[in-house]
């Protein structure tokens, strides 16, 4: 199973900064250049400039504590990539107010199969969520360029999950929108973790009891595109644990088993990897690993 990871919407307030400073921002982590001013607004902002991208900067509102809003759909994100979204949002001190990120599955032959079996889960109470899940939906459709669509959660709450096979493999999209209290700290954690970290970080909410979803989960950081700055010692520790001990082992380390304990285990791990473990589990759970979520994992080991 092949899984890629991407960004694909990012939009982010500019509070406190001129309009001159935030397109000559964008020009300069961007490049590319922006179009005459045009009226159509949005976000409390009457006016708009469009970025050769396809993103746009929305101005002109006469309130003093109106904030410049920059906001960059599906194709924008695709052209300018996550770096440069993340960097002209470092650089404007920006408050992302949504952003959305993807995991496509390969194969595309299992997509629908796939689609089907999380709302079958889904509808029979199987999955441990915090989604509401009574706006559920699934949209069907065979025309040219569309598929199947699964809708799972509101549009109007923090997290909303959507998965469709319209592009070939499965895409699991999850578009974010941050409580105001962490809206500043979205981008330097976009910049650490990557596409695949907020991804796995969002995953979390919905546990399905299905392998390949948690094969998804789990492989997130050890497998493809991870779009940190560069290869960090938690994408190798990840892959080391995972590979090398197992699964269950790695659910015990994200349930904050004690090292004590490891003596008994029936595979033991080796000595560089025990030297590692505390500080791979405290990495682990800053991207958002529930201890309570795996317990049923735990309980699983532990009755072998």
């Amino acid at each position: 199973m092949d899984v890629t990871f991407g960004l694909h919407w990012m939009r982010f307030s500019t509070p406190g900064r001129e309009l001159d400073d935030v397109l000559d921002a964008v020009v300069n982590v961007a490049g590319g250049s922006f179009g005459l001013p045009e009226d159509r607004g949005a976000f409390n902002q009457p006016r708009r400039f469009l970025h050769s991208s396809g993103a746009a900067v929305y101005f002109g509102s006469r309130h003093e504590s109106q904030p410049i809003v920059f906001d960059a759909p599906g194709e924008s994100c695709e052209l300018l990539g996550a770096s440069q979204l993340v960097k002209m949002a470092q650089v404007l001190g920006g408050r992302v107010s949504r952003v959305d990120v993807a995991a496509d599955v390969e194969p595309a032959e299992l997509a629908r199969r796939r689609i089907s079996q999380m709302r079958r889960e889904l509808l029979r109470g199987r999955c441990e969520t915090r989604i509401p899940t009574d706006s559920m939906d699934l949209v069907k459709s065979d025309r040219p360029g569309e598929g199947w669509t699964l809708y799972v959660g509101s549009r109007s709450s923090e997290c909303f999950l959507r998965a469709y096979d319209r592009r070939g493999p499965l895409r699991l999209e999850w578009e974010f929108k941050p409580l105001r209290s962490v809206r500043a700290a979205v981008p330097d954690a976009i910049a650490r973790y990557g596409a695949s970290g907020l991804w796995r970080q969002l995953a979390t909410r919905c546990i399905w009891p299905m392998p390949w979803y948690r094969e998804v989960l789990e492989g997130a950081c050890t497998d493809l595109q991870h779009e940190a700055a560069g290869p960090d010692d938690l994408t190798r520790w990840m892959a080391a644990i995972v590979k090398q001990i197992g699964p269950n082992l790695a659910a015990l380390a994200l349930a904050g088993i004690p090292l004590t304990e490891l003596a008994v285990m029936p595979v033991k791990p080796n000595a560089q990897q025990l030297r590692r473990w505390d500080q791979w589990c405290v990495q682990a759970r800053e991207l958002g690993y529930d201890p309570v979520k795996l317990e049923r994992e735990v309980k699983r080991w532990r009755r072998r």
